[in-house]
């Protein structure tokens, strides 16, 4: 009886209720997706946010794996965070190109291209 006793309290037993049902979603996909339309784009910060986006999502699985479940919970989290940043100023970037040429017009838009073009 004795040693029912201690092998019970030196090995807890491990409950089915404390993994997880499912891996959480590693929003790669919306990573990459992000650093794709990003390379598109003259804002940087957006390209770095996706990259750091990737690097989250990487994590997910192999925290999940050595049951750091809050980690990966919280990995996916900061990578689709990430990912929606990235998408949002990529999309502020558009709005402000168009805003640029509806107020300054297309000539003027065009003119300033072409004087990039000859300094560089």
């Amino acid at each position: 009886m004795e040693s029912q006793n201690h092998n019970q309290s030196s090995h807890p037993e491990i409950s089915i209720l404390d993994e997880p049902a499912f891996v959480p979603d590693n929003n790669m996909p919306l990573a990459i997706i992000a650093v794709i339309l990003s390379c598109c784009s003259v804002n940087c910060i957006g390209f770095v946010l996706g990259i750091l986006a990737i690097i989250y999502a990487s994590q997910v699985n192999s925290k999940y794996i050595v049951r750091d479940y809050a980690g990966a919970k919280s990995a996916a989290e900061n990578a689709k965070i990430l990912s929606f940043i990235s998408l949002g100023l990529l999309l502020l970037g558009i709005i402000a190109s168009i805003l640029f040429v509806i107020i300054e017009g297309l000539d003027f838009y065009i003119s300033l291209y072409e004087e990039i073009l000859k300094n560089s």
